[in-house]
C-alpha cells in the first residue's frame, strides 16, 4: 500500500516538474519561432536603432560629456600642482640638510 502512494507521488512531481519546464521554457521556444518567421526582426531592428540615435542626441545635446571633461581637467591641474608641492618639499630638505 505504500508502495502505490510513493509511486502516485513520484509521477505526481514527474508532471509537475514537466510542466514547469515547458512553462519556463515556452517564451524562449516563442521568440525563436517568431525569428524563424521573420516576424518582427525588422520592425524591432527599427526600434532599436531610433532608440540609439536618441541616445546619442540626448547625450551630444545634455553637455554632460563636456562636463565630465572639464572636471577631468581640474583633476589634472589639481594632482600636477601636488606633484610640485611635494617635490619640492623634498628638495627643500635636502638642501636644508646638506646646508646645517
Amino acid at each position: 500500500m505504500g508502495d502505490g502512494i510513493g509511486d502516485f507521488a513520484f509521477w505526481i512531481m514527474v508532471a509537475v516538474g514537466t510542466g514547469g519546464f515547458w512553462f519556463a521554457v515556452a517564451p524562449v521556444l516563442k521568440a525563436f519561432a517568431r525569428r524563424i518567421e521573420g516576424g518582427g526582426g525588422a520592425a524591432h531592428a527599427a526600434a532599436l536603432e531610433a532608440r540609439i540615435d536618441a541616445l546619442e542626441h540626448a547625450a551630444l545635446t545634455s553637455g554632460e560629456v563636456d562636463n565630465q571633461f572639464v572636471r577631468l581637467g581640474e583633476l589634472e591641474e589639481r594632482v600636477d600642482f601636488a606633484e610640485r608641492l611635494l617635490t619640492q618639499r623634498r628638495v627643500d630638505t635636502a638642501i636644508g640638510e646638506g646646508t646645517s
